[in-house]
């Protein structure tokens, strides 16, 4: 799945689609950042359950990421 990646203040931020296989409970977006030449080690940003939460309505799956600057 498609990943997306942006220079940041901070240094590098990338973020991905994944999981374990498709529609399973563990797929959402995943984030990671490159500081000081070495990456974090990566952590979930949102899921399905975090973007029915925020809407108000059901999600299944999220989409892949794009990330762009603003400004």
């Amino acid at each position: 799945h498609g990943s997306t990646v942006i220079r940041t203040d901070d240094g590098l931020l990338a973020v991905w689609y994944g999981g374990s296989r498709e529609a399973a409970v563990d797929v959402g977006l995943y984030q990671a950042r490159l500081r000081d030449g070495a990456w974090e080690r990566p952590h979930k940003l949102l899921g399905p359950q975090d973007v029915t939460r925020a809407v108000g309505r059901y999600t299944r799956r999220v989409g892949n990421p794009a990330l762009a600057r603003d400004g």
